[in-house]
């Protein structure tokens, strides 16, 4: 299943759901450090 394979949608909206993967995957890494006891805080609370 190749990403770069011939695709009627735009360019655009393909780079938008690369970053919605990053964006999940980074938040989802930094999920499990949390609960891995590397962060003693709520990182979104952090963020804001």
């Amino acid at each position: 299943m190749s990403r770069h394979a011939k695709d009627p949608r735009t360019d655009a909206s393909r780079a938008g759901e690369e970053f919605d993967d990053l964006f999940r995957t980074s938040t989802q890494r930094a999920e499990e450090k949390r609960a891995a006891g590397r962060y003693p805080y709520d990182l979104p609370e952090v963020v804001r």
